[in-house]
């Protein structure tokens, strides 16, 4: 069955105008695994990390506390890492299930099945909900056509695809590069590479 899986890669660099000799900082970069996204892999690098003290914050979030001695004059923190969506949130959205339930799935399409098992008796797999959420998506998108889509509305906003991120210029989403990203996107859902729904 199709899974949406998201490559995700974030660069903060802090330069300082002179060597300083002991850095301390509170990072918020790992994206939790709930009802509608799952975390694949997740990898942080950044000075003092491997002895980074882990804590939830008061929203729940994972966060790590690191902090790194020694003159420096730049600190470089690399978040990057693979999450699979939208299927699993288009399946949550369409069971009614409330968002808040995240935390308690072990595996999200095998406890959804057994919900809707015991809830209405009907007799579902795993796999047949995976099924399910695939042509959810693509409902979806037979609407939006209807209601007449079209695929140059397949984009963002003009300056973010002209402005470089001040702190670092690689950090930019050419049109070009959207472009083949949105087309693999429709390719992967069967979908023709511009977005339609093939007759």
């Amino acid at each position: 069955s199709f899974r949406m899986r998201i490559s995700i890669g974030h660069v903060s660099r802090y330069s300082y105008g002179e060597p300083v000799q002991y850095s301390i900082q509170t990072l918020r970069l790992t994206p939790p695994s709930f009802n509608g996204q799952r975390v694949v892999e997740w990898l942080i690098t950044a000075p003092g990390f491997e002895k980074a003290r882990r804590f939830r914050d008061s929203y729940g979030n994972l966060a790590h506390l690191i902090s790194f001695t020694g003159a420096h004059d730049e600190s470089v923190i690399l978040a990057k890492g693979v999450v699979e969506t939208e299927d699993k949130a288009a399946l949550m959205d369409s069971l009614i299930l409330c968002k808040f339930l995240r935390a308690i799935f072990t595996d999200f399409f095998e406890d959804s099945a057994e919900i809707l098992r015991l809830v209405t008796g009907w007799d579902v797999t795993s796999q047949e909900l995976r099924e399910t959420a695939q042509r959810i998506v693509t409902a979806k998108k037979r609407f939006n056509i209807l209601a007449g889509w079209t695929p140059e509305e397949d984009t963002l906003p003009q300056r973010m695809l002209e402005e470089a991120i001040p702190e670092d210029a690689r950090a930019q989403l050419s049109p070009a590069r959207l472009k083949s990203l949105i087309r693999a996107y429709n390719l992967a859902r069967g979908w023709t590479e511009d977005g339609w729904l093939p007759e």
